[in-house]
């Protein structure tokens, strides 16, 4: 059956560009994990920990501080959310909710980015801070506000190796991610941080990085606040809002189990306990939270009738389509690779 042109709409073409950019970028060489001549050892590939449930859970978040996003806290209730943790990162979301800056309220840059802290600080027990209503100042272009007051408070009860600054950039920039470290100056010497994150970035297929496009330079943003008058490592991170929208369900909520899994990895430098030890911590600390819904999501069954994971069967088979897509296109444009390219 033809389709008929004035059927399409905008947001037809907006996703027939994106997959077409998809696609080449595919089959571009550095797009792939391995060389077709290179045999994967076993101990170089690592178990996915991104669960269906979890997604679902970010989704929750994500849905509700978009209702709120615009709207003032409630008399009593802090516009700002801590969820400590025990590794040697913190991790800031200041533009979850709109900011308020040069006299009037500007646009955020989406509640995925609170969803992918709180995410986050559950897979990695990293401490997250972020925006759940507006906010009367602009965390990353002000110092003298709440966000800056309990963020220098963390850094100096903690002691952190690395500040990781969470942002959502426009679907039309063209890269994945874009990292800021005030053109190297905020990394304090540790290059290394740089290096691991772009590595685990590459390996969850996020291969279009930039550098500084961003670079965290001007005004009073948290990345010169945590690195020069704080002297932690801090790192800017721009990511493409097509990662953080995980309630539009099937690709988008697998783009964004990959965004978790490509910045959940750099915890292994950053903390001083063994990764075995702090892995069972947070599983300690999310059983005492959830109870058996958190049992259930971990061995994949359907957790009990009426508790807060009750899972959508509708979305997590959306998402278990879409990571099985997402498999098969690879090995199909690999083959093409290979038929093109004897």
């Amino acid at each position: 059956m033809a389709v008929n042109e004035m059927d399409i709409t905008a947001g037809d073409t907006m996703k027939l560009a994106y997959m077409t950019a998809f696609v080449i970028s595919s089959l571009s060489p550095a797009a792939y994990a391995f060389d077709s001549n290179e045999v994967p050892r076993e101990t170089s590939l690592q178990r996915a920990i991104i669960e269906p449930a979890m997604v679902q859970q970010a989704i929750e978040l994500e849905n509700r501080i978009s209702a709120q996003a615009d709207t003032a806290a409630p008399s009593g209730e802090s516009p700002v959310v801590v969820l400590k943790g025990s590794s040697k990162v913190i991790i800031t979301a200041p533009h979850a909710t709109e900011p308020f800056r040069e006299g009037k309220y500007r646009f955020s840059d989406g509640a995925g980015t609170a969803a992918l802290a709180q995410m986050l600080n559950r897979t990695t027990c990293a401490t997250v801070i972020y925006t759940q209503y507006r906010t009367p100042s602009d965390p990353n272009y002000y110092d003298d506000n709440e966000f800056k007051n309990q963020l220098a408070e963390l850094i100096g009860s903690q002691r952190p190796a690395l500040v990781l600054d969470i942002h959502g950039s426009s679907d039309f920039r063209p890269y994945d991610v874009d990292i800021g470290t005030m053109n190297g100056k905020s990394l304090l010497g540790n290059q290394a941080l740089l290096v691991d994150l772009v590595e685990h970035l590459r390996q969850e297929g996020m291969t279009n990085l930039s550098n500084n496009y961003f670079a965290a330079e001007k005004n009073q943003t948290i990345t010169r606040f945590a690195s020069s008058k704080q002297q932690v490592p801090t790192l800017q991170v721009e990511i493409s809002s097509t990662l953080l929208r995980p309630s539009e369900g099937g690709v988008m909520a697998h783009r964004f189990a990959s965004a978790v899994a490509g910045t959940h990895t750099i915890r292994s430098r950053c903390n001083q306990q063994p990764d075995r030890s702090m892995w069972a911590y947070c599983i300690s600390e999310l059983a005492r939270d959830c109870g058996s819904d958190f049992t259930a999501a971990i061995a994949g069954k359907p957790a009990p009738t009426g508790s807060a994971l009750q899972p959508d069967r509708r979305r997590q088979a959306a998402v278990a389509a879409a990571r099985v897509a997402a498999h098969i296109s690879r090995a199909l444009l690999f083959l093409l690779r290979e038929a093109l390219h004897p």
